[in-house]
């Protein structure tokens, strides 16, 4: 246990050490100043200003060397020490050369060693969070939907984007507020038919906030169907089910929803029902705010497939691009809202096309 006379030692020299350490940058700094101005340096340094000055760059560089580069620096230095005190007739400058060089190499190599093993470890962490989550996806409780989470978020910390959540069940959560805001090119439902064989890969997502991410190219569900003498038939039950769920000012550039289930259990508010009366203005007339918003309020559907989707009560009023979307053989669209009735009946033409 640590007395208190061995700690008043420790903080004086402590305290010493910064104490010298700031003298000693103060003069430097006022040197550079004198310098720039083309006046001669108030401050010579001493030979131990140096020294020390020499010894912090030099500590600084051995911090961040691995173990072993710094165990060898050390081992070739005492051997150095060694043979400069007892070797009888060597060659003492001829081997400080080599020593030097020696250091050099050591070094160089440290940091290339260090470089190599902080990726590989950068790697395996990948990986390790990649695997926690393929092990908890099937699993439908609170625990595992916590550690799924965390492990996106660590890799978004990274800068990771794109992620398998295919055959997930998951319910209840606001994505936004775990971190995540970026799923570029995820796969959240749904793999080709030979992939998924004997693998449960169709999702389903209840009441799930992805308000606010970035959601291009991300595929909520893919269609595994093929034409069979003018029939479609479906190859592996992949559709995504997404059950009051909101992608509020979501970028949605190029996603798919094919063959996907997207309900509302609740109808779309009418117009009239969407403002309630807050105050009334200067004038006296009364003000209005909004107050019930769409699933795609100010999302960006440009060119998103929704084909073959099955669609209940979804409001895409108030959604950007959305006439650049691919509606072929989607269903339930008559139960949906758009922004004007001319809107509504462009898409429903387009829903009778027969898919390709």
């Amino acid at each position: 246990m640590l007395d208190w006379n061995s700690f008043v030692k420790i903080a004086t020299t402590r305290g010493k050490t910064i104490f010298r350490d700031v003298v000693l940058r103060a003069k430097l700094c006022a040197n550079w100043g004198y310098g720039l101005l083309g006046k001669e340096p108030p401050f010579k340094l001493t030979f131990m200003d140096k020294v020390g000055r020499g010894r912090s760059k030099l500590g600084r560089l051995f911090r961040i060397l691995p173990a072993t580069v710094k165990a060898a620096v050390i081992a070739t230095g005492v051997i150095f020490s060694l043979l400069l005190v007892f070797g009888k007739g060597f060659d003492a400058e001829g081997v400080t050369t080599e020593f030097w060089g020696l250091l050099a190499e050591i070094i160089v190599l440290g940091i290339v060693v260090f470089y190599v093993s902080s990726k590989s470890e950068q790697s395996q962490f990948v990986q390790a969070q990649y695997d926690l989550i393929d092990d908890f996806k099937y699993w439908e409780s609170d625990e595992a939907k916590s550690r799924i989470l965390g492990a996106m978020r660590r890799l978004q910390r990274l800068g990771i984007s794109k992620f398998d959540l295919c055959g997930i069940r998951m319910s209840s959560v606001k994505v936004k507020e775990y971190g995540i805001s970026d799923l570029r090119g995820s796969e959240l439902s749904g793999k080709h038919w030979m992939s998924s064989i004997g693998i449960r890969t169709d999702s389903k997502f209840n009441n799930i906030d992805f308000d606010d991410c970035y959601l291009a190219g991300v595929k909520f569900s893919i269609s595994t169907s093929i034409s069979i003498s003018g029939q479609r038939t479906s190859l592996s039950p992949n559709r995504g089910a997404y059950i009051d769920c909101s992608f509020r000012h979501c970028d949605m550039t190029g996603c798919s929803f094919d063959e996907a289930i997207l309900e509302a259990t609740e109808k779309p508010a009418k117009d009239g029902d969407r403002y309630d009366y807050i105050a009334d203005n200067d004038d006296g007339s009364p003000a209005y705010a909004q107050v019930e918003y769409g699933e795609f309020y100010e999302a960006n559907l440009s060119n998103a497939s929704f084909v073959r989707a099955e669609l209940r009560n979804i409001d895409f009023r108030q959604c950007f691009n959305v006439e650049t979307a691919d509606f072929a053989g989607a269903v339930g669209l008559e139960t949906c809202v758009f922004d004007t009735d001319a809107q509504k009946e462009a898409i429903l033409t387009q829903s009778k096309q027969e898919v390709a």
